[in-house]
């Protein structure tokens, strides 16, 4: 941050053992259409004063996953000018919304499917995040990474007895939060946090792809490397891959 200008950059890749790309995003103004699941998406941009930005996985049989992740997307497109100008009001609107979406689409094809969400919104040098799952949210300031999302998830030891909204992820975990819960059966309960940004400050969004593979402190000492910002998801994501790669991989990182 200098002046309340930002550059943002973002890595969106499959993995080395997955065979489709489940996950999406929202790059202040681009997302990525379901023609494009399974092409590599790496950019920077330059913005001043206020953006949006999400990362979403997206979870579901056969081609569902990603369904689900570009329906989100896509709302948030839809939604976004109107969430800047006000935020908790219109972000609690676009969550109602692309949740019945998700369903609506669900209950046609006889389905589950859903998508995690990890959503941050700059104003300034304001931060507000969402999440619903375990797409996470962090923040490095001066020299410490922040943790500012809270994981929706069941234990494996809780498996055996998951609640009736539980999602199973693609490994040991189930989801108790996300996008795609029937109302009948749960009502969506994103969780939230808020901070004051400082210059120098970085701002990572991604999918566990990245944190399942990478330890927090190996993220961190990536985020302190002075390097330009693209080149540093396109480091969080090749690190993933080196590790495994066991799950698509995302990495949106502002600073």
């Amino acid at each position: 941050m200098n002046g309340f200008k930002w550059t943002a950059a973002i890595c969106c890749e499959p993995g080395s053992v997955p065979q489709k790309n489940e996950d999406n995003f929202y790059f202040n103004g681009l997302f990525k259409t379901i023609e494009q699941t399974n092409q590599n998406f790496i950019a920077e941009t330059e913005f001043k004063g206020k953006g949006l930005f999400a990362v979403f996985d997206g979870i579901g049989g056969e081609s569902y996953g990603e369904l689900a992740s570009n329906i989100a997307a896509s709302l948030l497109c839809d939604h976004a000018k109107k969430i800047l100008a006000r935020e908790q009001k219109r972000a609690a609107k676009f969550f109602d919304e692309a949740n019945k979406c998700i369903c609506q689409e669900a209950e046609k094809r006889h389905v589950t499917i859903g998508t995690t969400l990890v959503m941050a919104i700059i104003n300034k040098n304001r931060l507000k995040v969402y999440n619903l799952g375990d797409s996470r949210a962090y923040l490095l300031q001066n020299g410490k990474l922040i943790r500012l999302t809270e994981d929706h998830t069941t234990p494996p030891s809780a498996i055996n007895r998951p609640a009736a909204n539980a999602l199973p992820h693609q490994r040991s975990h189930r989801l108790s939060q996300y996008l795609g819960i029937p109302e009948e059966e749960f009502i969506i309960e994103p969780h939230s946090a808020a901070m004051n940004l400082q210059a120098g400050d970085k701002i990572l969004l991604c999918s566990d792809g990245l944190t399942d593979m990478l330890s927090e402190d190996t993220i961190k000492n990536i985020l302190l490397m002075n390097i330009k910002p693209k080149v540093t998801v396109r480091k969080l994501v090749d690190a993933s891959i080196a590790e495994g790669g066991k799950d698509n991989i995302t990495a949106l990182l502002v600073t």
